[in-house]
C-alpha cells in the first residue's frame, strides 16, 4: 500500500516521463523514416530513373510476408518484393524497346487456361464454362471496390507473366548447338584414357615452410579482380550475455517438482480448517492436476521406448504401474514421470486412408466442402467400404486429397509408433487388423483401414509433471548488470583485455553487408546492422543491443570496408592456400620433373597408382580427387609417353599413358546437341534478370527503411 501511495503522489511526474519517452520514440521513428524534411530519401530506390515508392513498397512487403508464411522474416519479404519491383521495371523497359505486347484475345485465352479447373467457372458436368467467367467479371466490375481492384491486378500479373515468357522464348530462340559442338560433347564424355601416375600432395610440405608476403597477396587480388570484388562491409567483435538459468535456478525448479509429488496440508480460510491437497503421487484427476501444476499438458497416449527421453527410457519402462520415476532433467524441463498404464502393441502397422478435407483447414482446396457436408460424405463412404472392403482402393483415387498415395488405393505402407499425427497413430495401434473407422486430424477426416500389424513392443501411458527451467528475476537482473558493466568498462579500455579479465568469449564477424539480417552467434538483428553502417558510428565505437530472446550483446565496430577490391588482410584466408600451393608446386616440380615415375615415387616414398577409364566430362582421379587439368593433359599424350611434372588442384603429378581409347565417330550426336541446348536454355530467366540488373543504374535505399 505504501508503494501505491507513492505512485499516486507522483502520478503527474510519471505521466510526463512516459509522454516524453513516447515523443522521443516517435521523433526517432520520424527521423529514421525521413520525416521533418530531414533530407532522407523518400523512395526505397530507383531503377534507371524510375522511382520505387516507399508506401506502395511497404504494402507489398506486408502482403508478401503474409503469403510467405509465419517462418518468413521481414528481410526475406523485403528482398522478394525488391526483386519483383526491379524486375518489373527492367522487363517493361525491354518490352517497350522491342515492341512486345500481349493482345486482348491472347490475354483472355491465358486467363481461361489459368481458371479451367476452378469449380466456380464449371458447369454441372464439371467442364469449364466461359459464359460463367464473363458473367462473374461483369458482376464484380459493376460492384467495383476491392474485389474488382484485385481482379485487375490479377489480369495485369497474367499479362506480365505472358510477356516475360515471350521475351524468354525470343532469347532461347537465339540459342543453338552446332554439329561440331555436339561432336565435341560426345568425345568429352566417351573418350577414355588409362594412365599410371605418381601424385605428390601439397601437404607433403608443411605450410610454415612457405612464406607468402602481403604484397604477393595484394598482387594476386589485383590480377583476379572479379573474384575479389565485394560490396561495402563492416566488421565487429562482440560478447554475448545469454539469459540462462543458473545452477541455483535449476535446483529451485527441481525442488518445486519434488514438493508437488506428495500430499500437503493447506489452511482453508473459508472453512477455517486444514485441507489435504493431493500431490502427483495420489491425485485422482491427472488432467486437472497437471493443468494446474505442470508446464506440459497430460497426453493420454501410449508411447514406445523410442519416444521417451533416451537417457532415462529404460528406467521409465522398468517403473511399475502407478509409480513415479524422477525428478530428472529432460532438456529445458525437470520432470517426474508417472506410469499410468502399460501394455503391448504392434511394433509397426500397415494402413490405408481416404482423406477428405473441409473448409477452413490449411489443407483445404478451392472445392473443399463445409465441415458438416464433409462429415456426411465420409460417413457414407465408411458405410460402403465396411460392407465391401475391396471398394476402398476404388474410392481413394476419387475422394482422397492425399496425392502421395490416393492412386495407390490410399496405401501408406508400414510405419512405426509416432510417425503419424496422434489421433491417427492412436487408432491404428490401439485397434485390430481389418478394422475400418473415421479419424479426425488437423488435415481433415480420414477413413482409415488397418491392413496389417507386425511385431510386439511394450508401450506405456505416462503423465509428466514438468517444470520449465527458467532464469529467476535475480539471474536476469545479474545478467543485465554484467552486460552494462562490461559495456561501460570497454568504452575506455581494450575490448579483448576486459573480456579476458572476466573470462568472456570475444567473437568476431568480419563481413557484415548492408542488407544482412542473420548474424552468426547473434541471430536476426537489423538494428545492429544499421548501426554498423550509420555514418555516425566510428571504428572502435561500443553499443549494447537487447536481443529478443532476453540475451544482451555488447558490440564493437572493428572495420569499415568500402565497395571494391578486398584488402590483402581480408583476402588472405582465400589467397594464402592458393599462393602456398603454387610455391609448393615449384619445389616439387624441380625435384621430380627430370625423374622417371619410379624414381619420383621413391623420392617421396610413394607408390605408382593406376587411373582407369578416365574421361574429361568427369575428370576424377581415384585417390586424388577432381583434376581437370591433369586429365586434359593426359589426352594430349600418346601411349607410353611420360608427362613433365604437372601442377594440379591437390598436388603435383607425373603420368605415363598406358592406353587412349577414342570413341567411334560413326555416331549420331543429336542427343548431345539437345543436352547442350537444354543446358543453355534452362538458366535463361535468372541469367537475363542478372544481366539486366548488372547493366542498369540502380539506387538501393532499402537499408534506410528496413
Amino acid at each position: 500500500m505504501a508503494v501505491l501511495s507513492k505512485i499516486r503522489q507522483r502520478s503527474l511526474f510519471l505521466i510526463l516521463i512516459i509522454a516524453l519517452a513516447l515523443f522521443a520514440f516517435i521523433l526517432s521513428d520520424v527521423l529514421t523514416r525521413g520525416g521533418f524534411n530531414s533530407g532522407a530519401p523518400k523512395n526505397v530506390g530507383s531503377v534507371n530513373g524510375t522511382d520505387i515508392d516507399i508506401q506502395s513498397f511497404r504494402l507489398k512487403v506486408d502482403n508478401a510476408q503474409a503469403n510467405l508464411g509465419p517462418n518468413a522474416t521481414n528481410t526475406q519479404a523485403v528482398r522478394y518484393v525488391w526483386d519483383q519491383e526491379v524486375g518489373k521495371i527492367l522487363f517493361e523497359e525491354q518490352f517497350e524497346k522491342i515492341g512486345l505486347a500481349v493482345e486482348k484475345d491472347e490475354q483472355w485465352n491465358i486467363m481461361m487456361a489459368s481458371l479451367v479447373n476452378n469449380p466456380n467457372f464449371q458447369n454441372e458436368n464439371g467442364f469449364f464454362d466461359e459464359y460463367k467467367l464473363r458473367e462473374y467479371i461483369a458482376s464484380i466490375e459493376k460492384e467495383g471496390g476491392e474485389i474488382w481492384r484485385q481482379w485487375i491486378d490479377y489480369e495485369k500479373s497474367l499479362a506480365a507473366n505472358a510477356l516475360q515468357q515471350h521475351y524468354y522464348n525470343l532469347v532461347k530462340g537465339g540459342f543453338t548447338a552446332t554439329k561440331l559442338e555436339s561432336k565435341w560433347a560426345y568425345h568429352i564424355e566417351r573418350d577414355m584414357v588409362d594412365f599410371n601416375f605418381v601424385f605428390v600432395p601439397y601437404t607433403t610440405i608443411a605450410d610454415d615452410k612457405i612464406e607468402v608476403s602481403k604484397a604477393e597477396i595484394s598482387a594476386y587480388v589485383e590480377e583476379h579482380p572479379k573474384s575479389f570484388e565485394e560490396e561495402a562491409s563492416r566488421g565487429i567483435r562482440f560478447v554475448l550475455f545469454q539469459e540462462k538459468a543458473s545452477l541455483e535456478d535449476e535446483n529451485r525448479v527441481k525442488e518445486s517438482v519434488l514438493t508437488l509429488l506428495n500430499d500437503r496440508v493447506e489452511y482453508n480460510s473459508t472453512t477455517q480448517k486444514n485441507d489435504t491437497v493431493r500431490g502427483f503421487k495420489n491425485t485422482e484427476n491427472l488432467n486437472e492436476f497437471l493443468a494446474a501444476n505442470s508446464d506440459l499438458p497430460y497426453e493420454n497416449a501410449f508411447v514406445t521406448k523410442n519416444q521417451l527421453p533416451s537417457n532415462v527410457a529404460d528406467s521409465i519402462l522398468a517403473t511399475p504401474q502407478g509409480k513415479i520415476y524422477g525428478p530428472y532433467r529432460d532438456g529445458v524441463f525437470y520432470k517426474a514421470t508417472k506410469i499410468v498404464a502399460a501394455t503391448v502393441q504392434p511394433d509397426s502397422v500397415k494402413a490405408s486412408h481416404i482423406l477428405v478435407s473441409y473448409q477452413g483447414l490449411q489443407s483445404a482446396g478451392p472445392d473443399a466442402l463445409p465441415k458438416s457436408e464433409a462429415k456426411k460424405l465420409v460417413d457414407s463412404l465408411l458405410t460402403v467400404v465396411k460392407s465391401d472392403k475391396a471398394k476402398f482402393a476404388e474410392l481413394a483415387p476419387k475422394y482422397s486429397i492425399d496425392q502421395s498415395n490416393r492412386d495407390k488405393g490410399g496405401d501408406l505402407g508400414f510405419f512405426s509408433h509416432g510417425m503419424m499425427v496422434k489421433p491417427f497413430n492412436d487408432y491404428v495401434f490401439e485397434n485390430k487388423k481389418g478394422d475400418i473407422g473415421i479419424v479426425e486430424t488437423q488435415f481433415g477426416y480420414h477413413i482409415v483401414k488397418i491392413d496389417d500389424q507386425k511385431g510386439e513392443v511394450k508401450v506405456v501411458k505416462v503423465a509428466n509433471l514438468a517444470r520449465r527451467i527458467e532464469p529467476s528475476d535475480k539471474t536476469i537482473s545479474d545478467l543485465f548488470t554484467a552486460a552494462t558493466k562490461f559495456e561501460i568498462a570497454v568504452r575506455d579500455k581494450d575490448f579483448q583485455e576486459v573480456a579476458d579479465q572476466s573470462k568472456y568469449q570475444v567473437n568476431p564477424i568480419n563481413a557484415i553487408h548492408v542488407l544482412d539480417e542473420l548474424l552468426p552467434g547473434i541471430g536476426s538483428n537489423r538494428s545492429l546492422v544499421q548501426w554498423t553502417f550509420d555514418d555516425k558510428t566510428k571504428i572502435g565505437d561500443i553499443k549494447r543491443f537487447d536481443l529478443t530472446n532476453g540475451d544482451y550483446v555488447v558490440v564493437q565496430l572493428t572495420k569499415k570496408a568500402a565497395k571494391g577490391l578486398m584488402k590483402p588482410e581480408d583476402a588472405s584466408s582465400r589467397v594464402l592456400p592458393i599462393l602456398r600451393n603454387q610455391k609448393k608446386a615449384v619445389i616439387i616440380k624441380e625435384k621430380i620433373t627430370k625423374l622417371s615415375l619410379e624414381d619420383a615415387a621413391k623420392a617421396y616414398n610413394l607408390s605408382i597408382e593406376n587411373a582407369l577409364a578416365v574421361n574429361r566430362k568427369n575428370p576424377m582421379i581415384a585417390g586424388a580427387g577432381r583434376e581437370p587439368e591433369i586429365v586434359g593433359a593426359a589426352f594430349s599424350l600418346k601411349a607410353a609417353q611420360i608427362s613433365e611434372a604437372l601442377e594440379g588442384n591437390n598436388g603435383v603429378y607425373k603420368i605415363r599413358i598406358t592406353q587412349v581409347n577414342k570413341a567411334d565417330d560413326n555416331q549420331s550426336y543429336l542427343s548431345y546437341g539437345d543436352a547442350i541446348l537444354n543446358q543453355r536454355s534452362a538458366p535463361v530467366s535468372g541469367n537475363i534478370f542478372n544481366a539486366l540488373k548488372a547493366k542498369a543504374k540502380i539506387e538501393d535505399n532499402r537499408s534506410i527503411f528496413y
